[in-house]
């Protein structure tokens, strides 16, 4: 019976050594599989550190270099911006880094003047900037109305798209009609217009610019003043009336067009017109001469 028990012991025993003995093992291959890892972490952040301390250096090689100094400044002017007016503008601090320049801080002090409809910069390699410059092209110029009397204030000009500019000195815009009659408050130069009769005044313009009746039926004058109705000036002296509504132009521009036409082959003078109407449109002639 002593036999028996004292061998049960001992495989007991043996089993207890060989689980002490497996668990050490696991031990030491998860201590060394730590140990590789805090090695290739290591490893890799001194190779991040030493990418970043040589990147810096490399840039601050570039930045000291005289090499990318800038030396020279192109300007393209599609307009009649004058170079001078655009270097003022774009105020390239002197001896700049061609690198370090902030090239969008550039061309938002130059697109902020009112009569730049977009500019473009490029760095060239390695001290030369170049700046292109697009003019905005003012379709019509703009008349303010003052609270006096409904006098005729301020003059500015105003493109396609609805920007407000001022006039320059010696600037001739005889040739520009005219639309009058606009409130005050609204005319910002270098902001656009929140007038719908604005608007309307413009594609009228733009319509009758690009269209074979032009040189016998120029819009003068197109007056804004009284509300939802355009009064147009011609050139001939007639006048026409449109309702200042985007979604009834296009009609209204079609019974004109039609009444162009009876005109010229009629051999006819306009006197004045409403475009209002849409059937049997109200017409008057000016005597023959």
């Amino acid at each position: 019976m002593k036999k028996l028990f004292s061998g049960k012991k001992r495989g007991g025993d043996m089993r207890s050594l060989h689980s002490v003995l497996r668990a050490e093992q696991i031990k030491g291959k998860v201590f060394t599989k730590m140990q590789k890892t805090a090695c290739w972490m290591t490893g890799i952040l001194s190779v991040l550190l030493l990418l970043t301390w040589g990147g810096h250096w490399l840039i601050q090689k570039f930045l000291e270099n005289p090499k990318y100094t800038v030396s020279q400044i192109d300007v393209r002017v599609k307009g009649k911006i004058r170079k001078e007016h655009i270097l003022a503008w774009a105020a390239v601090p002197p001896r700049s880094n061609i690198f370090s320049l902030d090239i969008r801080a550039l061309q938002r002090r130059i697109e902020s003047q009112p009569v730049v409809r977009s500019a473009t910069i490029e760095r060239r390699m390695p001290n030369r900037i170049e700046i292109e410059v697009i003019e905005r092209v003012p379709l019509a110029r703009l008349v303010t109305k003052t609270s006096v009397g409904g006098l005729e204030g301020h003059v500015f000009t105003i493109d396609r798209e609805g920007v407000v500019m001022r006039t320059r000195q010696g600037e001739n815009l005889r040739h520009l009609p005219t639309i009058c009659g606009v409130p005050p408050l609204d005319a910002i130069p270098g902001r656009k217009m929140t007038s719908k009769e604005v608007y309307c005044a413009l594609y009228l313009l733009e319509i009758v610019e690009r269209s074979p009746m032009k040189g016998e039926f120029d819009f003068k004058h197109v007056d804004i003043s009284g509300g939802e109705l355009l009064q147009v000036a011609l050139g001939s002296g007639g006048k026409i009336k449109f309702i200042a509504d985007s979604n009834q132009l296009p009609a209204q521009l079609e019974r004109f067009q039609q009444l162009v036409l009876y005109c010229q082959q009629h051999k006819k003078r306009l006197g004045t017109a409403d475009m209002t109407v849409k059937r049997n449109v109200p017409v008057t002639f000016m005597p023959e001469s």
